[in-house]
């Protein structure tokens, strides 16, 4: 039982030190992509006046720009390539 707690431990150390060096699956937040995702217009006019980093991904790499061309949203589209985001940009 003893061996069961240290090895508990020994992978909880592992996965902790692996969040924090960016080897794991960290909580990734992108405040502008969230916004583009869930359609949410005043809100991405609102973080582009604030100058939000257009090209923030979430955890799975996806971008405001990515966002606004799955929901085929052009007039977002444009206003983020104007604030400087990645056409290249690709999730996994």
């Amino acid at each position: 039982m003893r061996k069961n707690r240290m090895l508990s431990g020994l992978l909880a150390g592992t996965v902790l030190s692996m969040l924090g060096s960016g080897l794991g699956f960290a909580a990734v937040s992108s405040d502008l992509a969230d916004a583009v995702m869930n359609r949410s217009t005043e809100r991405v006019l609102a973080l582009l006046s604030q100058k939000a980093d257009v090209n923030a991904p979430q955890a799975d790499g996806t971008t405001a720009l990515l966002w606004a061309v799955r929901h085929d949203d052009l007039a977002t589209i444009d206003q983020l390539i104007g604030a400087g985001a990645d056409v290249k940009a690709r999730n996994r």
